[in-house]
């Protein structure tokens, strides 16, 4: 697996690019299954028109940002979607009081946390300087239907259940739902399972949160320690789910 600090990604780009010899590294959990990204950097509209990744655009699978390994999902148009490598810490999604049982990414205390407390704590301020504010698309369950609730316009995000689908490999269960009956299962668990397998920093698998909502809405789904993606959800407030937060950044300073 090839690894770079970001600071240098774009320069050895170019070099290489200027040499006219491109290195290709395989991202088994990248598919083009999907044109229209759920999660845009910049403004919705660039949703619309995405352009195609360029072989030099897939040069590194690795980068160093904010003291973390992450993750490079795409690069476009100089900018790169980034995902932490590990499950950077055990933490619920929401603390959901009794007498109100209905919460979506907009007003949980992930994203609130996610873009307050750590992104002040985690990034410099040349790193703050790169991060791009996204517009995050919040989708209904795919199979049960729960509001996603409004759009949002975040730094730091989770993925929802489309992008792991649309960056670990889609075999399509997420948009064909099984019929009800015998042998039903509320989890997708197929040939990508060990693409989506986490660990945590004592290299441990571990279960991360997704920002979708799940069956009802005091649940959000996850991936689970073996990958599986429980599309049912998990209680809010469980303290069992992770946290693998998701940015976008500019490769040029």
């Amino acid at each position: 697996m090839k690894k770079i600090t970001i600071a240098l990604l774009c320069l050895v780009m170019v070099a290489v690019g200027g040499a006219g010899v491109y290195l290709v590294i395989e991202k088994p959990w990248e598919t083009p299954a999907q044109d229209d990204p759920t999660t845009t950097a910049g403004t919705t509209a660039e949703a619309e028109s995405a352009p195609t990744e360029t072989i030099m655009e897939k040069m590194v699978d690795m980068v160093q940002f904010g003291g973390y390994d992450w993750r490079v999902l795409k690069v476009t148009d100089g900018k790169a979607l980034l995902l932490s490598e590990n499950v950077l810490e055990i933490r619920i999604y929401h603390d959901l009081p009794m007498n109100d049982l209905c919460i979506t990414w907009r007003d949980c205390g992930m994203r609130q946390y996610l873009n307050g407390a750590f992104y002040d704590s985690v990034f410099t301020a040349e790193e703050k300087a790169r991060i791009i504010e996204t517009v995050v698309v919040n989708n209904n369950n795919e199979w049960f239907g729960t509001p996603g609730g409004e759009n949002t316009v975040d730094k730091i995000f989770l993925l929802s259940n489309v992008e792991v689908a649309r960056y670990f490999g889609d075999s399509g269960q997420l948009g064909n739902r099984p019929a009800w009956g015998t042998g039903w299962k509320y989890e997708i668990d197929d040939e990508y399972n060990s693409a989506r397998i986490a660990r945590d920093s004592a290299g441990t698998a571990a279960s991360w949160w997704l920002r979708s909502p799940g069956s009802a809405s005091h649940l959000a789904t996850h991936v689970g320690p073996g990958g599986h993606v429980f599309v049912d959800g998990s209680y809010v407030g469980a303290d069992k789910g992770g946290m693998r937060p998701a940015l976008w950044i500019n490769l040029v300073p």
